[in-house]
């Protein structure tokens, strides 16, 4: 009897939550707008009209103490131009009070922003779908000793797999970072560094790539590769390394509360020394208490320095210009995934996984300015709002190519290019919901074109 009832006791205990929703999404072009296919894990395809079913659902409950367990999976079905079936997530791990250790695919922004209405991190976002990762981390902030929860810190290390098909065919991940959190006055100050890298791997040119226990030291550390490493990753540091400073500002004003966040920008050591303080996410969003418009997001990305304009020279004393974001020599699939900048959509990659003079990101130099914003209209129906307008100018080495062969660069000039999206969302039961969008793209970098989704959504409450 005592057994029966314990197992009871832990059946009790596991929490769950389900959901299935299906949808159709098309357009009047060949391929889809920008916001009805960015930061959605890869999960539509972009080249056509998509009808899509996803089930989703998570478990969670307690272990030992303070330990818990979850496992979660996303499985969608898409008939479209590149029809599939996969899983975006699916993952196990368990948590204490210091520490969580998860592994799989995981939905996992990193880089603070303001969440659904961003255009997306500089770091690690929505957009493609989820690497595979062994992670521990912190969770969420930790409070240090003796601050009177003045000072939080949070840190994450994680070992994942590039295995998409790519030109370093089996490359490695590394990621981690480390932020710190000041809270006085109601006000949080945070501030933190993200640091990942490519490694391993089998490159076509150069061959098979070190990847041991002293590899992963160096690239941990970002020191000068070893000695059976390519001769510039010798000369510089081993494998392929970017990340963020990532800064910002949490309070409230009256019934407002205020983000205030930035991300800087780094592709080299230049930029992790802040040399390029222009390039970079700043991003604003104000959250209202029961008016109609609930949330309004403004952000600027710039990342058109890189350094500046000249090509890196011969050995670290050579010019550093050219920075390149999301590009690499040797890792030349770039910082994409499954055909998908991992980072904010508006830096995409060539077409048809195709590497255009050693680059996967046709477009790294970009100005834009986002606009969000959500809330409830009259009759409990939800709604979201966002508008992008940016100038791009391509990649430095793509319009030198161009000039030096005295042909035409596309991007030259900077062409403007406006994306908008709207939805509308409404409970028809209080386990469905109805979603209707629009979206439309105009100017000279994408195909002018409209699209529309319906989504129906159920949830078990």
């Amino acid at each position: 009897m005592v057994c029966w009832t314990t197992s009871l006791a832990q059946v009790q205990s596991v929490v769950s939550t389900l959901s299935i929703e299906s949808g159709l999404v098309a357009a009047t072009g060949d391929s889809l707008p920008l916001w009805l296919h960015a930061n959605r894990l890869g999960t539509v395809d972009q080249t056509g009209a998509n009808a899509y079913l996803q089930l989703a659902g998570a478990l969670r409950g307690r272990l030992h103490g303070s330990w818990r367990w979850e496992a979660g999976a996303r499985m969608l079905g898409r008939r479209a131009p590149h029809a599939t079936l996969f899983f975006p997530e699916l993952y196990a791990g368990v948590s204490g009070r210091l520490v969580r250790l998860w592994v799989g695919r995981r939905a996992y922004e990193i880089g603070e922003t303001a969440g659904p209405l961003s255009m997306g991190s500089l770091d690690t976002g929505l957009n493609a779908t989820p690497l595979p990762k062994m992670v521990i981390e912190t969770p969420g902030y930790l409070p240090v000793p003796w601050t009177n929860g003045h000072l939080e810190i949070r840190g994450y290390l994680a070992h994942g797999w590039f295995n998409d098909p790519r030109d370093t065919r089996g490359a490695y991940l590394h990621q981690k970072f480390l932020y710190g959190r000041l809270k006085v006055w109601g006000w949080q100050l945070y501030g933190g560094l993200v640091h990942d890298a490519q490694w391993g791997g089998t490159s076509p040119i150069y061959g098979p790539q070190p990847d041991g226990i002293d590899d992963w030291w160096r690239v941990f550390w970002g020191m000068a590769g070893a000695p059976d490493a390519p001769p510039a990753d010798q000369i510089y540091y081993q494998g392929n390394h970017l990340g963020i400073w990532d800064v910002g500002l949490k309070g409230q004003i009256g019934g407002v509360a205020l983000h205030v966040y930035r991300h800087f920008l780094f592709n080299d050591k230049d930029g992790l020394k802040l040399k390029n303080p222009g390039d970079g996410l700043l991003g604003v969003a104000l959250t209202f208490e029961n008016l109609p418009v609930a949330q309004v997001v403004y952000e600027y990305l710039y990342s058109k320095r890189q350094s500046g304009p000249i090509p890196p020279g011969p050995g670290r004393g050579g010019p550093g210009g050219q920075d390149n974001y999301y590009n690499h020599w040797l890792y030349r699939s770039g910082w994409t995934y499954y055909g998908r900048t991992i980072s904010n959509p508006l830096f995409f990659p060539y077409p048809d996984g195709q590497i255009v003079r050693g680059e996967r990101i046709a477009n790294n130099r970009i100005v834009a300015h986002h606009v969000g914003l959500q809330g409830e209209l009259p009759g409990r129906v939800g709604y979201t709002f966002k508008v992008t307008y940016s100038r791009n100018y391509g990649t430095y080495r793509a319009r030198d190519a161009a000039r030096e062969a005295g042909v035409p660069y596309f991007y030259e000039h900077g062409p403007r290019q406006w994306s908008w999206y709207m939805a509308l969302s409404r409970s028809l039961s209080p386990q469905l919901m109805l979603r209707l969008a629009l979206a439309h793209d105009q100017g000279a970098v994408y195909p002018r074109r409209t699209g529309w989704e319906i989504g129906l959504r159920w949830q078990r409450r």
